[in-house]
């Protein structure tokens, strides 16, 4: 079974200013090659959620990091390892050059279904 996706505020804001930064450059093609990678790894964590590198474990939550397929873009996402069930949270989204702090997973609430 499919695990379900959220989306975390941060993220929503990450993609969002991506797509600002896009827009006012009148990238629309990358804009929807983002939209595309991101439905792709989407799809591709619901089902295989440990297709990541692990950068942080912490209290039975994993933190990863997958690079989109086609796009040098990184997302980064958390659930809870040992529950099958547990929902996939997309915490981040960062270009692959850009210098980030890792999102920190005492602030992020994993919740059992």
């Amino acid at each position: 079974m499919a695990r379900d996706i959220v989306l975390a505020a941060d993220f929503v804001k990450d993609v969002t200013a991506h797509v600002r930064w896009l827009t006012a450059r009148r990238e629309w093609s990358r804009i929807e090659g983002l939209e595309r990678g991101l439905a792709e790894v989407e799809k591709q964590l619901a089902w295989l959620p440990a297709c990541g590198v692990i950068m942080q474990r912490e209290g039975g939550a994993v933190l990863r990091k997958v690079i989109l397929r086609k796009l040098p873009m990184a997302v980064w996402y958390g659930y809870l390892e040992a529950d099958a069930d547990a929902a996939i949270h997309l915490l981040r989204l960062f270009h692959v050059r850009q210098s980030t702090p890792t999102p920190d997973l005492r602030t992020w609430r994993p919740r059992r279904r």
